[in-house]
């Protein structure tokens, strides 16, 4: 096992900069992840750890060695893809022993090692079967197994569940977890589902047009989101990005007021007539009754700010229930913004034993020092203000 750090690296293709200044070190046996939108340049850099893509700038470290000019074959890396690359002639045990016939590993030293990697993902049974013959799930853990088999440096997986159903995709990718346990192998894991990103990495590096916005635990990333697009694009459902003007040291949502920004300590400078988007995760928001009694009253305004939303669609989802509404408001002053802009939409999550009517008006209340403010304008996070760089 080994370290890999990436210093400074782009990658020009064709004239255009696909990935433009990675830095950043996984450590020897920690599991990272590497998250964003598509088209952000994650599998970019995936390929170029496994020697795939020649490097246009910068370098790369495979433990302490330099390995820019090293060939893919040298370089000590297994791969898994998303398609799973099998070779479908071959038997899953041939499969599984490919890459040590080709190092040339006397037979005695192979049949060990695939029968220990086999026992490990439960294909004991399956040796003697082709690709052919087996389900989505069976076939991406003999690739897992092929891979594994080597003991490589690096561990690289590109996507490895996309291609499964969700509850094969639940259990395999426990399993790849229980496995990164066993063997402590340095990974590094390309996805775009979030969800496999918070459940499996040490570490998360957020990329954005071939850019990193954020490198953090996954709890760091979901409570101290760097920017407004880590923010939006890390939680599922996501945050609410609900868009206000600053007027009289408030922020307004249409003719609704939110927020106050003297309840925000230290308060953040913001300049009268300011797009600001107000970020609420779903969780933090609270149904309150539209119809309270004069001793709830006085309850319900220390709440905090109320919010007044029209249910669209209802999800119940068993342990709790996912209410999609919409918020009606004519903005002023925002000659900048387009007209779908008057309309927004707000998730709230609520206990399974709420179930309102699509149509319904709802009462919303949130605690503002749970919230986070973006500039509109460049999704940069202005409260609650960093204490320090977001890279590491």
């Amino acid at each position: 096992m080994a370290r890999v750090c990436l210093d400074a690296i782009t990658q020009i293709v064709d004239g255009t900069s696909i990935v433009q200044d990675i830095s950043f070190t996984v450590p020897d046996g920690e599991f990272w992840v590497l998250v964003g939108p598509s088209g952000c340049g994650k599998s970019t850099l995936l390929r170029t750890v496994a020697g795939l893509m020649p490097i246009s700038q910068g370098r790369l470290y495979i433990g302490d060695r330099l390995v820019n000019q090293v060939p893919a074959r040298q370089r000590d890396v297994a791969m898994v893809f998303q398609n799973y690359a099998l070779y479908p002639h071959m038997s899953v045990a041939e499969n599984l022993a490919f890459g040590l016939k080709m190092r040339k590993l006397p037979v005695a030293k192979i049949k060990p090692q695939i029968d220990a990697i086999a026992q490990s993902l439960n294909l004991e049974k399956l040796m003697d079967r082709k690709p052919g013959q087996l389900s989505g799930g069976q076939q991406q853990r003999v690739a897992l197994g092929r891979a594994l088999a080597r003991q490589p440096q690096v561990f690289l997986l590109d996507e490895p569940l996309s291609n499964l159903d969700a509850q094969l995709r639940d259990e395999t990718r426990a399993e790849i977890k229980q496995l990164h346990q066993r063997f402590g192998i340095t990974t590094l894991y390309v996805t775009h589902d979030q969800v496999e990103a918070m459940t499996l990495a040490d570490q998360i590096v957020v990329l954005k047009d071939g850019r990193i916005q954020q490198v953090a635990s996954p709890q760091a990333i979901y409570a101290d989101p760097a920017n407004q697009m880590v923010a939006a694009f890390m939680g599922n459902p996501p945050m609410n990005m609900l868009l206000t003007r600053v007027d009289e040291q408030q922020l307004w949502l249409g003719p609704q007021r939110l927020v106050t920004l003297a309840q925000l300590n230290p308060a953040p400078q913001l300049t009268p007539g300011q797009l600001v988007y107000l970020g609420l995760r779903p969780e933090q928001l609270t149904m309150i009754d539209v119809r309270p009694t004069k001793a709830e009253s006085s309850n319900q305004l220390a709440q905090g700010p109320l919010l007044s939303v029209t249910v669209a669609v209802v999800e119940p989802l068993g342990r709790e229930t996912l209410i999609k509404a919409s918020i009606c408001h004519h903005l002023t002053a925002t000659a900048d913004l387009d007209s779908s802009s008057k309309t927004q939409s707000i998730y709230v999550l609520t206990p399974p034993i709420t179930s309102p009517k699509a149509g319904e008006r709802l009462t919303l209340s949130f605690d503002p020092v749970e919230s986070f403010l973006f500039d509109a304008q460049t999704g940069e996070r202005l409260w609650p203000t960093r204490s320090g760089p977001h890279r590491d």
